[in-house]
């Protein structure tokens, strides 16, 4: 449970760091599967100090409780974590006002909405939408503003 407490920990977080999150979830997956592959030797050293009947216990720990704790949580991951769901979380990062919106990306935008978002926007609004988005590109620079919005978005 410790390898995904920085996870758990980055989530409760009030600025949530979306691409931060994205490589934990990858940490994660790798530190799990090596737990599986070489962390049993050490967590069954501390369960043989609990039993005289090590070989029963051994079996339980290992297969019925380790193994089936690590499946879970795997599932979870690769459930929580599919492609579809990662590209979303990628081009939606787009959209984070952190730094003057440095990741700022019009292309990015008009993907999520041909993609994720098709019937939400009708085509003349899609069309509209990078125009709109180009306006905002040069207008984020030069409106005080919005200026002021991004500094106080910074430090709450």
């Amino acid at each position: 449970m410790g390898i995904t407490d920085i996870l758990c920990q980055a989530q409760q977080q009030k600025s949530q760091d979306i691409l931060n999150a994205m490589h934990l979830v990858s940490s994660i997956r790798v530190l799990i599967q090596k737990l599986r592959k070489d962390g049993w030797h050490d967590f069954f050293e501390n369960v043989l100090s609990f039993s005289n009947n090590h070989i029963i216990i051994e079996h339980h720990y290992h297969f019925n409780i380790l193994n089936a704790t690590i499946n879970f949580q795997l599932r979870e991951l690769d459930s929580s974590s599919n492609e579809q769901t990662m590209e979303v979380l990628i081009l939606s990062s787009t959209l984070d006002p952190k730094d003057g919106y440095k990741s700022f990306n019009i292309d990015r935008i008009c993907s999520l909405v041909e993609k994720y978002y098709p019937l939400n926007f009708a085509q003349n609004e899609k069309t509209n939408l990078i125009f709109q988005l180009k306006h905002f590109e040069v207008d984020v620079p030069q409106n005080l503003k919005l200026q002021k919005f991004i500094f106080h978005f910074r430090i709450v």
